[in-house]
């Protein structure tokens, strides 16, 4: 069916603002939010006393204990409202963190450990997301090393084996709170082997066959399922072709079990978070970001008051070799981010005219530019395609044209190719790239190969801990300064070797966090906890830049006479808790 009349959205005030990166949960009631903050899991009154419309007092459930959440995926409370499961990733010095399963009371207490570890399985940060039976006696999850293996599995919060409940390719697990149902998501394999999630299903917990709820077609895809408090409906999220989700659908069912057509909601806006639950006084919670900012700017390398450059967005800025113009990835010329630069005083924006016309800069990823200023150098994938092609490596000259896709061999062993820079010298370049290590073990790590392309050599390994996050050459070429999943900035030999923490406790938010070395190669400023900070190269105490700017501070380059940084900052986008009412003649 098309879009149903539009219902009510109110949006919940939560003065102390919820994560950045994602985190919410309904209380089956509606009453509480739970979510992940500083390491912890907090709840807050959805309705405070002085408003409806503005949340209580948090209050925190745990002591830091390194739980985490992104998207909406860590965070599952039981049918009855008395537990709440959450995700811990415990730092250890020796190998990748492991991700464990706590339950604690609603009330508080001590966490108690469910028997599940997951490491390096997850296709996506999305497939994390699982269910707890109505007593939290149960969990569902899905897991596989591969996404063609991948299914939903139970088990006992108490320990014992875990039991397969779906075929291949499943997801998102949602447990109805009569206990009596399971639905899910099922992905399947289109052109190319590319996942396609278009099918909702239900399955009985007691026996029976699943059955199809609804199927999408075209470029529509579905995630995170809710079931209604009467176990009769499921409302999950929908997107047409696109990352984030703009609808939500709902299916009811008839009495004998027959699933009817969806009937669609257009969202206030859009959202790339999974949905909040469906509370028992009939309100869906949704996290939507505010409205968000990210803008250019400059400031004396020393600190000072930071100049606006751009109006639009603006991401992954390089100073031109002649300190003139800033190049970066904007929206300015259109709807979606291509190569676009600025003088360096400020001025109109323009973009860079180059073939073929659906491919597009990845994000989060990084620019370069070449020493004569003469092309540039960016990881992207081919926006059209059906579905999205993977992130490969291009250059193309400033001034426009045909992009020149650069070889890696062996590239096919090699996903999510991204943040590429020249060596000082230009003969190399360094990128990351994901890689199957073997059958159990995913990683992301550092290459090096001939700036013309050929075989890449790794030079970082798991125990680096490798974050999605900017890599940066030292003017010398002899390190890599790179951001590691500890939350920590690290140097690496440009020829491998084992990797240096320059800074500890670096923050949340790395994916979107820069690294510039200056260029006499004595400091590195970096991004953390939305600050922009510098240290010197050797180690030592670092320091705040300040910027008089209330934003969090993104990606950055040093000015190549070292004057100057530029930086990409972000103002709003956090999430508010939106709840759906008065749908479907309520």
């Amino acid at each position: 069916e098309d879009a149903a009349e539009k219902p009510d959205f109110t949006k919940i005030h939560v003065p102390t603002k919820l994560p950045f990166r994602g985190s919410g949960i309904l209380s089956p009631d509606g009453q509480k939010l739970a979510f992940i903050a500083e390491g912890s899991v907090w709840v807050v009154p959805v309705h405070g006393k002085s408003s409806p419309e503005i949340s209580g007092t948090p209050v925190r459930l745990t002591e830091p204990m390194h739980a985490w959440d992104v998207a909406n995926v860590s965070i599952a409370w039981s049918g009855n409202g008395k537990w709440i499961g959450f995700r811990v990733a415990v730092p250890k010095e020796d190998k990748n963190a492991e991700e464990e399963l706590y339950i604690v009371s609603a009330e508080g207490g001590t966490p108690k450990r469910l028997p599940i570890t997951w490491k390096d399985w997850a296709i996506n940060v999305h497939t994390l997301r699982y269910g707890l039976s109505p007593d939290g006696e149960t969990l569902y999850f899905t897991e596989g090393p591969k996404l063609e293996q991948t299914c939903i599995y139970s088990m006992f919060a108490d320990g014992g084996d875990k039991q397969q409940i779906t075929e291949p390719i499943t997801l998102y697990p949602a447990v109805s709170p009569d206990g009596s149902k399971i639905t899910y998501v099922r992905t399947n394999l289109g052109p190319n082997d590319v996942p396609l999630r278009q099918e909702l299903w239900v399955k009985p917990l007691n026996g029976g066959k699943p059955v199809l709820v609804c199927k999408a077609t075209g470029k529509t895809s579905f995630n995170s399922p809710v079931w209604s408090p009467d176990s009769t409906s499921i409302a999950f999220l929908s997107s047409a072709g696109r990352a984030w989700f703009r609808q939500i659908w709902i299916v009811a069912f008839s009495p004998d079990g027959t699933p009817g057509s969806p009937i669609k909601f257009d969202l206030p806006g859009e959202t790339s978070n999974l949905l909040a639950g469906w509370s028992q006084d009939n309100k869906i919670g949704i996290l939507m970001p505010s409205e968000q900012e990210v803008a250019l700017f400059t400031v004396p390398a020393a600190g000072g008051k930071a100049t606006q450059l751009t109006t639009e967005y603006t991401c992954m800025p390089v100073w031109a070799p002649d300190n003139n113009s800033i190049f970066f990835d904007g929206t300015h010329g259109g709807e979606y981010a291509r190569l676009e630069f600025v003088a360096a005083e400020g001025g109109q924006v323009k973009r860079i005219p180059f073939l073929p016309e659906n491919l597009q800069p990845a994000f989060p990823s990084e620019l370069d530019i070449s020493k004569d200023g003469s092309k540039l150098l960016f990881a992207g994938f081919y926006r059209y395609d059906e579905p999205e092609s993977p992130d490969r490596l291009f250059t193309v000259p400033v001034e426009g044209g045909m992009v020149t896709p650069l070889r890696i061999d062996d590239e096919e062993t090699l996903s999510s190719v991204l943040c590429p820079k020249w060596s000082p010298d230009e003969t190399r370049i360094a990128f990351l790239a994901g890689e199957q290590i073997n059958p159990d073990l995913y990683a992301l790590n550092i290459f090096v190969m001939p700036s013309s392309g050929g075989k890449p050599k790794r030079i970082s390994s798991t125990e680096d801990r490798v974050s999605r996050a900017t890599i940066e050459w030292s003017p010398d070429g002899e390190l890599i300064a790179f951001y590691g999943g500890d939350n920590t900035l690290r140097l690496i030999s440009s020829d491998g070797g084992t990797s240096q923490i320059l800074v500890s406790n670096v923050g949340d938010g790395i994916p979107w966090a820069g690294i510039a070395w200056s260029p006499d190669g004595q400091q590195i400023a970096y991004t953390a906890g939305g600050n922009l900070h510098v240290i010197s190269s050797d180690g030592g105490q670092s320091r705040i830049i300040k910027t008089d700017l209330d934003a969090r501070h993104l990606k950055i380059d040093w000015s190549r006479d070292g004057k100057q940084i530029a930086f990409t900052a972000s103002r709003g986008g956090e999430p508010e808790l939106i709840l759906m009412e008065n749908f479907m003649g309520d």
